[in-house]
């Protein structure tokens, strides 16, 4: 990652005293940072500051430009294309904010068990997305199918945009077998998913209405 940033740094002509003086830092402190092997260990403020010198001028800016929205790296990468720093949002991942590439930021994970908790506790039906895009074997997704129902999911995504008639099949017998309530969705994701509709996902799509009842009747009662 370090290796990236300094070749991106020198790419854009950025020195190190020019760095130094943008951060407000020395310029020993600067050798001392791209020393680290990951620039997630800089001071927040600083990497922050990073950030705005290649081109990400205001988060608050963003969060007015994409409300309602949790921002991603597609959002940072819609910024910088109309902004004119970049050319393209492939540009941008490929130079960025790429698994690896100087602005990635690792995203923070929790277990399982703490997100149903934490979804029930709000009124909400915890759901797990597009099993079959897992690629378990059938004993993998069975122990997977255990923990959670003992965690207390409510159900499984059965009906999805890039499911076969028999993984839909299969995703419908396991929620059989084990009680589930059955969702379905597009995966509509807007410009990041260009060849997905909403609703109609690739086409073929279709979510028949009595599941969202029946996810209606389970979130009235809970």
């Amino acid at each position: 990652m370090m290796n990236e940033l300094n070749n991106l740094l020198h790419e854009l002509g950025i020195s190190k005293v020019k760095l130094a003086k943008f951060l407000g830092v020395s310029r020993q402190m600067i050798y001392n940072y791209l020393e680290l092997d990951d620039v997630n260990k800089w001071p927040k403020d600083k990497k922050v500051l990073l950030f705005n010198l290649l081109g990400i001028k205001s988060y608050d800016e963003m969060k007015k430009m994409y409300e309602g929205a949790v921002i991603t790296r597609a959002n940072f990468a819609d910024y910088l294309v109309r902004k004119g720093y970049v050319k393209s949002r492939n540009e941008v991942f490929d130079r960025y904010l790429g698994d690896s590439k100087p602005c990635y930021v690792p995203r923070e994970k929790m277990l399982p068990e703490k997100a149903i908790k934490m979804i029930k506790s709000v009124g909400g039906v915890p759901v797990l997305a597009h099993p079959v895009l897992y690629h378990m074997g059938n004993e993998q997704m069975n122990k997977l199918m255990d923990y959670l129902c003992e965690h207390g999911i409510a159900g499984l995504e059965a009906v999805y945009s890039t499911y076969t008639m028999g993984d839909e099949l299969e995703m419908k017998h396991i929620a059989k077998e084990r009680n589930l309530l059955i969702s379905g969705g597009s995966d509509y994701h807007g410009a990041n998913k260009p060849d997905i509709e909403l609703g109609t996902g690739r086409g073929h799509l279709f979510v028949p209405e009595e599941i969202l009842t029946k996810i209606k009747e389970y979130k009235n009662n809970i």
